[in-house]
């Protein structure tokens, strides 16, 4: 049984307040990389969440502001924790975490300070809580063992945000012209609820930009070149990276996102 209950109030035509409940679920099931046929027929049992919402969404200054704040609050339990329970990284099993808790604000502010620019603002709090710090696991051998967990669960930055700016400009009745460039930020992460496994993911902000050149051809049709870049100061980040092969030798393993890259893209509209 998983409903949705959303309750909204509209103040006026510039401002809304609304509250939101919703149970949702993932399923059970059983492992396929287990290595242990008890764990294998034991499987695991549904995930469950129960998320409440509130906020206020409006718009200001004869619509040149809108903006929209939000609170949330989510109690997850029986989290589907994977666990490694053979001899290598892939032998894994899931066991279940009852008690964690969910909760921040997010917020989203975009202002026309003219006919021709545009500029926005958007950011969250986040904290996200294990609600246990050690099971009991067994393995393979029959042996029980002990693992811990690290206090925050996995890809939950405490603070991220995003910061843009669009310029837009006629040239001629012909002509137009166009740059936009944002920068978005995310705080430092943890990758496996595990402590052994465990290798956070440090903070990044990363800034794209872009150009625009174009030509209008009547009606409809329009040809335009757009000259763009991505992590333009070439940042070097993480994307990926975990502990579980430090049994080879490999304490950590990692994969990095892309590096500085830039091009043309020409496209024509009728």
């Amino acid at each position: 049984f998983s409903p949705s209950l959303t309750v909204a109030y509209k103040v006026s035509n510039d401002l809304n307040l609304y509250a939101k409940f919703v149970r949702g679920y993932k399923t059970g099931g059983t492992s396929q990389r287990s290595a242990n046929p008890i764990n294998f027929a034991a499987g695991f049992e549904p995930e469950t969440v129960n998320s409440f919402e509130a906020g206020i969404k409006g718009n200001a200054l004869d619509r040149k502001l809108s903006y929209s704040v939000a609170g949330f609050f989510m109690r997850m339990n029986n989290y589907q924790a994977s666990v490694q329970t053979g001899a290598t990284a892939g032998d894994r099993d899931f066991i279940g975490i009852d008690g964690n808790d969910i909760y921040g604000v997010e917020f989203d502010l975009n202002a026309a300070l003219s006919r021709e620019l545009r500029v926005g603002v958007s950011g969250a709090l986040l904290s996200a809580k294990l609600g246990e710090r050690s099971a009991s696991v067994l393995l393979d051998t029959g042996q029980v063992q002990v693992q811990n967990f690290i206090a925050d669960q996995t890809s939950a930055p405490k603070s991220s945000g995003n910061v843009y700016v669009d310029y837009n400009r006629d040239i001629s009745n012909d002509w137009a012209a166009g740059f936009h460039a944002n920068v978005s930020y995310q705080s430092s992460i943890e990758t496996s609820s595990n402590v052994l496994d465990n290798r956070p993911i440090g903070s990044k902000a990363i800034t794209d930009a872009s150009i625009s050149l174009t030509r209008r051809l009547g009606g409809d049709r329009e040809f335009s070149l757009r000259f763009w870049g991505k992590n333009i100061f070439d940042k070097e980040y993480e994307t990926v990276t975990f502990g579980s092969f430090a049994f080879t030798g490999a304490t950590t393993v990692s994969e990095f996102g892309e590096p500085r890259t830039y091009g043309v893209t020409m496209s024509f509209r009728y």
